[in-house]
């Protein structure tokens, strides 16, 4: 299982070579992503087809009082 959850990623952050390598080297439909980031999960959904199914995104429950 992979699991990406940086709150401040943005699409310019995507290239990132070691991330996508070691993405590319876990891709298989029996391992698992999760993410926090509806960007990274719209990505990893098209870059790594064998990880469709298995990519979960888990949004934080932010907590005001």
């Amino acid at each position: 299982r992979l699991i990406f959850t940086n709150p401040i990623l943005e699409k310019k952050h995507l290239d990132d070579r070691f991330c996508n390598l070691v993405t590319e080297i876990c891709e298989s439909n029996m391992n698992e992503i999760v993410v926090n980031s509806p960007i990274l999960e719209e990505y990893l959904r098209k870059a790594y087809p064998e990880f469709f199914n298995n990519v979960k995104l888990l949004m934080p429950v932010l907590h005001t009082r």
